[in-house]
């Protein structure tokens, strides 16, 4: 069961007003019971990878759509997209059960990058992210940016894209 402190670890996560000088729970509970909890309130697992003794976990509380249009070349007709949001999303990752990042995303926007085949943009709102290091946890500001992989790349690293189907998908 996740405790009081921990849900106000995490929220604190959210807010970028965590004591990373503190004790922090993180230090206390296992990465699998951690993520656990969280999938309940957060139903939508988008990524989920093994890599050895590393785990990584991709949650979003809520799934959005947005639809896009664009003119077509040489066409007096415009195309449309649909484009998942992933909303209020936790990405977290452990190493042989002990968390070792936290990262909040406010949203991440999935959309084809037209004209480039099977590439995906990915556009992250703003969050933070709370690392184990040597020294101890950090927390920093996860800043606005767009970054575009394959989706064989994305696919690879455990991404789940049946999640994001407006329609048919998997999602609960």
């Amino acid at each position: 069961m996740i405790t009081e402190t921990l849900k106000n670890d995490l929220m604190q996560i959210k807010k970028g007003t965590l004591d990373t000088s503190a004790p922090l729970s993180f230090d206390h509970v296992s990465g699998k019971s951690l993520i656990d909890e969280i999938v309940a309130d957060f139903p939508f697992v988008f990524q989920r990878r093994d890599h050895g003794q590393k785990h990584e976990v991709a949650m979003a509380r809520k799934v959005s759509y947005e639809l896009a249009f664009q003119k077509l070349p040489n066409s007096l007709f415009h195309g449309a997209r649909i484009s998942p949001i992933l909303s209020r999303c936790f990405l977290i990752s452990t190493y042989d059960d002990k968390i070792s990042e936290v990262t909040w995303a406010n949203k991440i926007l999935v959309a084809p990058v037209a004209g480039k085949g099977n590439e995906i943009a990915l556009k992250f709102g703003s969050g933070f992210k709370l690392d184990r290091t040597p020294d101890g946890w950090t927390l920093k500001p996860l800043l606005r940016r767009k970054v575009v992989l394959s989706e064989a790349f994305l696919k690879k690293r455990g991404w789940q894209f049946d999640v994001l189907s407006p329609i048919g998908g998997s999602a609960p």
